[in-house]
């Protein structure tokens, strides 16, 4: 990439007239800088620049002002080092023609739940950065609408939230069967909450011709039912009468609380304040058949993975 093109695309400003006119490549590590590319200072330090033109640098991106160490190459001045990722994500994504399906985030959530086979981007930017950068041409992958999705993509998602199933079967409060656009659907592991979603996601798919196999569903991280024995070991789908049902979301909590209490259900308790820890002190000591927990299954596994000298394991 020419240094013109560069700085035009991150609305940068040259601070020296370097003799280089081109770099090759971008990276935000120092240590692995080789000759040609272009050091973005993430980290604000200026040991770390001083390693990166060591390395063979040949352009420095940066909010700072530092002394200009190497008048070869170019020093590039931007107000927001961030901003200035994001535009180069948004450069490359259109030189490269990438797709992109752009996801409220429940949908990108089922979506990676479903296996299907596409790419997901990083929630870290400055990893998405270098997914969009190492991409093939024309690669598909899965955006979760967040602060930095309109930058890199600025049309809004063509998700049609008010799609809904034509009918609507629940079997307990982990199945559902369903009928949308004429097809049925026996038995799908998700809640009855989240149909509505599920078939907004399933119609947006039919564009990008991707193929869907409801049965792959697992692991779905809202609404995740871990069902247990009294002692809190783990146990198959529908084997037991205990069950931990865990929600890492706060609002979609509060949303799913409503939806158990709508069932009189007997013995359940709703575990929303408070650390793992004390979360898993209260389960030890209370008799429930359902457990509302806000956390993370990936989070409360590996708690109870640490306490598995004590027979508290959901491993």
């Amino acid at each position: 990439m020419r240094i013109e093109s560069l700085i035009r695309i991150i609305d940068g400003v040259l601070q020296n007239t370097p003799s280089i006119h081109f770099i090759e490549n971008f990276q935000t590590n120092p240590q692995k800088i080789e000759r040609g590319f272009a050091y973005l200072d993430i980290s604000n330090s200026y040991e770390d620049m001083k390693i990166a033109i060591a390395n063979g640098a040949y352009a420095i991106i940066t909010n700072n002002f530092y002394t200009i160490l190497d008048e070869e190459i170019a020093w590039i001045q931007t107000k927001d080092i961030q901003l200035a990722i994001l535009k180069l994500s948004r450069f490359f994504v259109q030189e490269k023609r990438l797709k992109i399906l752009k996801l409220p985030k429940l949908h990108f959530d089922l979506l990676n739940a479903l296996h299907v086979k596409i790419k997901f981007f990083k929630n870290s930017l400055y990893e998405l950065f270098f997914q969009i950068l190492n991409a093939k041409d024309e690669t598909l992958f899965a955006l979760k609408e967040n602060e930095y999705s309109d930058i890199i993509m600025p049309s809004k998602s063509q998700i049609d939230k008010d799609l809904k199933p034509q009918k609507l079967f629940s079997k307990g409060l982990f199945l559902s069967s369903f009928v949308f656009e004429e097809k049925y659907y026996h038995e799908v592991k998700i809640s009855s909450l989240f149909v509505p979603q599920l078939c907004q996601l399933l119609k947006y798919l039919e564009t990008f011709i991707l193929e869907v196999h409801l049965e792959n569903l697992n692991h779905f991280i809202h609404f995740y039912p871990q069902f247990v024995d009294k002692k809190l070991v783990k146990k198959e789908f529908g084997t037991s009468s205990c069950v931990l049902i865990f929600e890492p979301d706060e609002e979609l909590f509060n949303q799913e609380m409503l939806y158990l209490q709508k069932f009189s259900l007997e013995h359940t308790l709703f575990l929303q304040n408070g650390t793992n820890e004390e979360k898993l002190a209260k389960l030890q000591n209370a008799h429930f058949r359902y457990a509302l927990l806000h956390s993370s299954f990936e989070d409360f596994g590996e708690l109870l993975k640490e306490s598995s000298n004590k027979q508290l394991t959901l491993l």
